[in-house]
C-alpha cells in the first residue's frame, strides 16, 4: 500500500521507497526512511498535496511523490511489526529495573 491509499488520520510505518534516485534521496533527506512512523494529517482541497506527520513535524508532499512511498498499516490495536519489536524491547529493558 502507498501513502496515496491511506485515509485522513490513518497511521503507518514506511516499508520502502520506490522512486527515481534523485527523488528517493530528497524524500530520505526529509525524513521518509524505512521504519519511520507516519500519520496522514490532512489533504489539500483538491486532494493534492498530502500533509503527513513524521518525526514530530508536518511535511506536505505531492501525490505523485507519495505514490512511491510504500507503507505498512499500523493501528493502535494491532500495531505494526516495527511497533511490536520496539514494545517488546522496551518491556525487556524495563524488567531489568
Amino acid at each position: 500500500m502507498s501513502i496515496n491509499d491511506m485515509m485522513d488520520g490513518q497511521q503507518a510505518s514506511i516499508s520502502s521507497i520506490i522512486s527515481p534516485p534523485h527523488l528517493k534521496r530528497r524524500l530520505m533527506d526529509m525524513g521518509f526512511t524505512k521504519g519511520t512512523k507516519i500519520k496522514i494529517v490532512n489533504f489539500a482541497p483538491m486532494n493534492d498535496p498530502i500533509i503527513v506527520r513524521l518525526r514530530g513535524y508536518n511535511v506536505c508532499i505531492r501525490r505523485e511523490e507519495a505514490s512511491g512511498i510504500e507503507v505498512e498499516e499500523c493501528t493502535e490495536i494491532t500495531g505494526c511489526k516495527r511497533c511490536k519489536r520496539r514494545r517488546g524491547r522496551r518491556n525487556r529493558v524495563m524488567a531489568k529495573w
